[in-house]
């Protein structure tokens, strides 16, 4: 059976239904442009669905505040691509030289000792605006185990010579390894 008139709960109900609805317009209607911002939306309260196509361009996203697991797997796999072709080696030149002077590894073409602590050694290539550096190792000769000392390496045309110190700066005949970069 239906009631001609309204009772009391149909008109609350239908009162508060026109204030939601209208409190809703009136605050669409009265909040200036651009008010709402950061500081008034709750975290992960905007997400894909409540942004438009083209809504958030690079100028707005702040460097650095992106990580990989932000991408679809598209994008990065895009982004990946194939590898290129392998670069040139740095150290185009190496050598391993025991304590007699004697090139035990490495790509040296020959090598020279001068004595008490000098050492010639020379490569197939051109040495011009390469660097050299050495480093004291252990290995073979007359003094296998060098322990602390010092080492210099300079390029000189085609060679790179290398000499050895003792911890005392005493000169002497000591295994290093001599990297030379071109």
């Amino acid at each position: 059976m239906t009631r001609k008139h309204p009772n009391y709960a149909n008109v609350t109900a239908t009162a508060a239904l026109f204030v939601a609805l209208g409190g809703s317009s009136y605050a669409a209607l009265t909040l200036p442009r651009d008010s709402v911002g950061a500081k008034q939306i709750r975290r992960h309260a905007v997400g894909r669905a409540e942004l438009h196509r083209g809504a958030v361009t690079s100028d707005k996203v702040k460097n650095s505040s992106l990580q990989v697991e932000d991408f679809s797997s598209g994008t990065r796999a895009a982004l990946t691509g194939p590898q290129g072709p392998p670069g040139t080696p740095v150290a185009t030149f190496r050598a391993t030289v025991d304590s007699a002077g004697t090139p035990v590894a490495g790509n040296a073409a020959g090598s020279d000792f001068d004595p008490p602590n000098r050492t010639l050694i020379s490569f197939s290539g051109r040495l011009a605006g390469c660097v050299a550096t050495a480093t004291l190792t252990r290995g073979g000769g007359p003094n296998p185990d060098p322990g602390a000392g010092r080492v210099i390496a300079t390029v000189e045309s085609s060679r790179v010579v290398v000499e050895t110190f003792r911890a005392d700066a005493t000169p002497a005949p000591l295994p290093f390894n001599l990297i030379v970069a071109c």
